[in-house]
C-alpha cells in the first residue's frame, strides 16, 4: 500500500468514528465538538498534503501515514466514551440554572480584572508597535503570563453569574478588555474559553437549536484564529485561505517530527515524561524540563519561539500505539464523568466550561500543562467559594 493510500485510510477511519459518533450523540456534545476540533487541526494538513497543498516545510514527510494514524487512534479513545457512555443532558441542564454561591464575588472579579484589562490594553498599545514578542517584552512576561491564566479560569464561571444587569455587564466588560488584549498582542488562547461556554451553552438550547450556533461560532472563531496568525506573522504564505485554515494545526509537524526521533534518535520515554509533570504538581519540586522547549532544542536549538507538543505525540514517545489509545481514552472518560457527576454540581457547571475549552487548548500542549490546569482551575474555584460564602447568595443568570 503506497503513503497515500495509507494516510486516506487513516482519514477515512477517524472520519468514521466522527460520523458514527455524531449520528449517535450529536454535535452538541462536547466530546463530538472536542472530537471536531481535534479532527480540523490534526488532518487539516495531512489533507493539503494529500492534495498537493504546502504544508509547513519542517515536517517529515514520509511520518505523515504513522502520524495520520496515531490521529486516528487518538479520535476512537475519544470517540469509545461518546458511543457507550450517555450524556445526561437533562440532568445538567437543571443543574445549570440553579443558583450560585459564587454570584456574589464574581461581580467585583469581573470588574477588577476587566479594569486591569483595560490597563493592559494601553501598555501593550503604548508599545507602538504590531510585533508579539515586543508588545510582551513592553507589557512585561511577569503580568502577561499571569493574567492569561487567571483570565482562563475567571471567564469559565460564566454560568455562575447574578441575573441582575450589572452582573452581566461585568462579565462583557471583562470578557471584552480580554478579547481585545489577546487581539493586540496575538494570543489565541480567548478562543478555547469561548469554545468551552458555547459547548455548555448548546446543550442548554432545545436540541433542534443546539448545532447551528456551535457551527457557525466555532467557523468564527476558527477564520479568526486564522487571521491573528498572519496578522502575528506577515511572512507566511499560502495559495488560499482555506489552506491557509488547514494548515493552522501544529499536530502534524510535532508528531512526524517525534517519530523521526524515535527512529533512531532517541528511545520510548516509558512514562518519564508524565512522572515530571506529577512533580512539578508539587511545591519546590518543579523539573526544569517540558516538552514543547525539548523538541524546540531538537528541532532549531537556537530557536526563541516554540511549537508547542501534543498529548498524542508525548502518548506515542512514551508507551508507542498503547500510549496514544489510552491518552484519549483517559480524556474522554474524563468528559463524561465530569458532566455526568451527581454531586458538586456548582463546581461542576464551572468545570465542565473550562474543561471543554482547556482539553482543546492542551491537545497542542504536554502532561506538565495539563495537569497544572486542573490543578490550578480546582485552587480558583475553591478560593473563589471561600470568599464568597462572606457575601450574600445570588441567583444564577439564566441563560
Amino acid at each position: 500500500m503506497s503513503e497515500d493510500a495509507t494516510t486516506l485510510a487513516a482519514l477515512a477511519v477517524a472520519v468514521l468514528v466522527f460520523v458514527a459518533c455524531l449520528r449517535r450523540c450529536g454535535l452538541a456534545d462536547p466530546l463530538v465538538a472536542i472530537m471536531a476540533f481535534y479532527l480540523f487541526f490534526a488532518f487539516g494538513p495531512v489533507i493539503n498534503h494529500l492534495v498537493g497543498a504546502p504544508i509547513y516545510f519542517g515536517t517529515k514527510i514520509h511520518y505523515i501515514p504513522q502520524a495520520a494514524w496515531i490521529f486516528a487512534l487518538g479520535t476512537l479513545g475519544l470517540g469509545l466514551p461518546a458511543w457507550f457512555i450517555p450524556l445526561r443532558r437533562q440532568a445538567f441542564q437543571a443543574d445549570a440554572r440553579r443558583p450560585s454561591p459564587l454570584a456574589p464575588i464574581l461581580r467585583p472579579a469581573h470588574l477588577v480584572m476587566g479594569l486591569a484589562s483595560g490597563a493592559l490594553v494601553l501598555r501593550a498599545l503604548a508599545a507602538g508597535t504590531a510585533d508579539k514578542v515586543a508588545i510582551i517584552g513592553a507589557v512585561g512576561p511577569s503580568l502577561h503570563y499571569p493574567y492569561l491564566l487567571i483570565e482562563l479560569y475567571l471567564t469559565a464561571f460564566y454560568f455562575h453569574t447574578g441575573r441582575g444587569a450589572a452582573d452581566r455587564l461585568a462579565w462583557r466588560f471583562n470578557t471584552a478588555a480580554y478579547l481585545a488584549y489577546c487581539v493586540l498582542t496575538g494570543e489565541r488562547d480567548f478562543i478555547f474559553t469561548m469554545v468551552g461556554v458555547m459547548i455548555v451553552h448548546a446543550l442548554l438550547r432545545p436540541r433542534e437549536a443546539r448545532a447551528w450556533p456551535l457551527v457557525l461560532g466555532g467557523l468564527l472563531l476558527a477564520a479568526l484564529g486564522t487571521a491573528m496568525f498572519f496578522l502575528r506573522d506577515a511572512n507566511q504564505e499560502f495559495s488560499s485561505p482555506w489552506v491557509a485554515l488547514l494548515n493552522q494545526g501544529s499536530l502534524l509537524f510535532v508528531n512526524t517530527f517525534t517519530l523521526f526521533l524515535l527512529d533512531g534518535q532517541v528511545g520510548h520515554f516509558w512514562g518519564e515524561t508524565y512522572l515530571i509533570a506529577l512533580a512539578n504538581l508539587i511545591p519546590g519540586v518543579g523539573v526544569s524540563f517540558n516538552l514543547p522547549d525539548w523538541l524546540r532544542d531538537q528541532y532549531a536549538y537556537a530557536s526563541s519561539s516554540g511549537y508547542g507538543y501534543g498529548l498524542d505525540a508525548e502518548g506515542y514517545l512514551n508507551f508507542g500505539w498503547l500510549g496514544v489509545f489510552a491518552t484519549f481514552l483517559a480524556i474522554g472518560l474524563l468528559q463524561r464523568r465530569t458532566f455526568n457527576m451527581r454531586g458538586a454540581r456548582d463546581f461542576v457547571i464551572y468545570y465542565a466550561v473550562f474543561l471543554s475549552g482547556f482539553t482543546m487548548y492542551c491537545l497542542r500542549n504536554d502532561s506538565i500543562a495539563l495537569f497544572k490546569g486542573h490543578l490550578y482551575a480546582v485552587v480558583a474555584y475553591a478560593a473563589l467559594h471561600w470568599l464568597a460564602q462572606f457575601l450574600p447568595r445570588e441567583p444564577r443568570a439564566a441563560r
